[in-house]
């Protein structure tokens, strides 16, 4: 899932402080495309859903860090979408019942934090 080359990632993503924001630095800084996602608060260059940034080009990898409240909306979503990857941050996870459909679609899912699991730069080749 980690060489997914697109990536959106849900969350508050326009806030350098939160860790949303960290992880879409962190996936550009490997070489991904990422889109950012925030149903909340959507913002150039923030879309509102899945959806919208899946119309640029297909999404192949979801990282989830937003409430989990919201996770299930997302999940349904992507399975909508047929999105494959969904990554779930600390704090993020959606409830059994969401996870359980998004495997029955076909969803690879791994809960973890891409902070501590991708290198601080895209490795030198």
């Amino acid at each position: 899932m980690l060489q997914s080359r697109v990536w959106a990632v849900v969350g508050d993503v326009m806030n350098p402080i939160k860790p949303a924001s960290q992880v879409v630095q962190r996936l550009i800084a490997n070489n991904k495309q990422v889109y950012r996602v925030n149903p909340r608060a959507p913002e150039e260059p923030c879309f509102a859903n899945l959806a919208l940034c899946h119309q640029q080009e297909p999404i192949e990898a979801v990282n989830l860090i937003i409430s989990p409240k919201v996770g299930p909306a997302i999940v349904d979503d992507m399975i909508s979408l047929g999105i494959p990857n969904l990554f779930i941050q600390p704090g993020a996870h959606p409830g059994e019942e969401a996870i359980s459909k998004a495997i029955a679609a076909g969803i690879t899912v791994r809960e973890g934090c891409v902070l501590i699991e991708m290198p601080h730069s895209a490795p030198k080749l």
